[in-house]
């Protein structure tokens, strides 16, 4: 497996390069975080979104973004809810990382508050929380407090896992993060869809 990932990075490094040069992107995509990225997606599936990016260039401002996006959306659908086996301080280390990156690059009207996200993701595993940032990336447009967005979310997110993941090596805070957990504060556009139990 580790062969396999050395090969598939390889093989993505040389196809953004391809695009940065040849592709029509002119050095817009940041390599290395992209490579970062795609650490745990399958290589072919890699490649694949890639080429889906080229494909959309005409309607990507930010390459790199998008990528990354994409890429994260493939590590969240491949890994069952409550892993928590992959939550180690990389993990948290690469949460952290987007959300000054959204914070600083994501088009946001205001800022996101580092600090207030992370103690509101404690009890929430790391690839859930990769997700629901891109989920708030794509609705930038419409998000006037992103800070609130995403923590409401992510209150909503503990209130419905029985048992919760790892969240950030950084004390416990669950309950005492200072965000009402029983919905205190207005969630994602639409409300979260609670299943309907069947009978």
């Amino acid at each position: 497996p580790a062969a396999a990932a050395a090969v598939g990075s390889h093989a993505m490094q040389e196809k953004v390069e391809w695009m940065n040069r040849e592709g029509g992107f002119q050095g817009a995509i940041q390599i290395d975080a992209v490579v970062k990225c795609a650490t745990g997606v399958d290589p072919a599936q890699a490649l694949r979104v890639l080429k889906q990016l080229e494909d959309k260039r005409e309607e990507v401002t930010d390459p790199t973004a998008w990528a990354c996006a994409a890429l994260q959306r493939q590590v969240a659908a491949g890994l069952p809810a409550g892993t928590s086996e992959e939550d180690d301080s990389s993990s948290w280390d690469e949460v952290r990382k987007r959300i000054g990156w959204l914070s600083h690059d994501g088009g946001f009207k205001s800022p996101l508050n580092v600090e207030e996200v992370m103690e509101a993701a404690d009890g929430v595993p790391s690839h859930v929380v990769l997700r629901m940032l891109t989920h708030l990336e794509e609705k930038r447009s419409e998000v006037s407090n992103p800070t609130g967005w995403v923590c409401a979310a992510l209150a909503k997110e503990r209130q419905n896992r029985p048992s919760g993941g790892r969240g950030p090596q950084r004390g416990k805070g669950g309950k005492g993060s200072g965000w009402d957990t029983k919905g205190g504060h207005a969630g994602p556009a639409g409300g979260v869809r609670r299943p309907i139990a069947k009978h």
